[in-house]
């Protein structure tokens, strides 16, 4: 008589429900994420060109408004930080750096999906895959536009922020993988 087991594959570990969940959402973010990134790599001039003409237009407006303000008032924080808005925009939208930080960004979504296969196979490389991209995505607007660029740094932390909170939720996860 032959032993039935021999010929049964083995089981694999059941993923539970709430990795299944992020992992979709992750496809969804990223997939998402990749193909933005790719769409303004592709589109980087016209919207450099595009960015030029509005921070001209801001620049305008606020230099104006900063004329009213410097005959009613000695200083005006909230003109004082339009106005850093504005010089940042200046310097961070050229055609350059958003090719830049869309490469950045297409490394970081691309790194996160991959990660997220990998976790949907239950496959501990994954979490840190997706960790790399993660990091790559918040580093990358500090990289490409300067620490003290007040834009780069709130793309980063809202960036960050997503991110980091799935990295603990896939760390949670991290005792079903191997």
């Amino acid at each position: 008589m032959t032993n039935l087991s021999e010929f049964a594959e083995p089981v694999q570990p059941s993923r539970p429900t709430f990795l299944t969940v992020l992992c979709i959402l992750t496809f969804l973010g990223s997939g998402y994420g990749l193909i933005s990134n790719i769409g303004g790599y592709m589109s980087a001039g016209a919207t450099a060109k595009t960015m030029s003409v509005v921070s001209k237009e801001m620049k305008s407006t606020t230099d104006s408004l900063s004329t009213v303000s410097d005959s009613t008032a000695k200083s005006n924080v909230g003109q004082e930080f339009a106005q850093s808005i504005v010089n940042s925009m200046s310097t961070m939208f050229t055609e350059e750096n958003l090719k830049k930080a869309a490469l950045f960004g297409i490394g970081a979504a691309a790194l996160c999906l991959l990660g997220a296969v990998l976790m949907w196979m239950l496959k501990k490389q994954g979490f840190y895959l997706y960790l790399a991209g993660t990091l790559l995505g918040i580093a990358g607007p500090i990289v490409v536009f300067g620490a003290g660029n007040f834009l780069g740094i709130a793309g980063s932390m809202i960036g960050g922020f997503i991110g980091l909170i799935f990295v603990v939720l896939y760390g949670v996860n991290l005792k079903h993988m191997r």
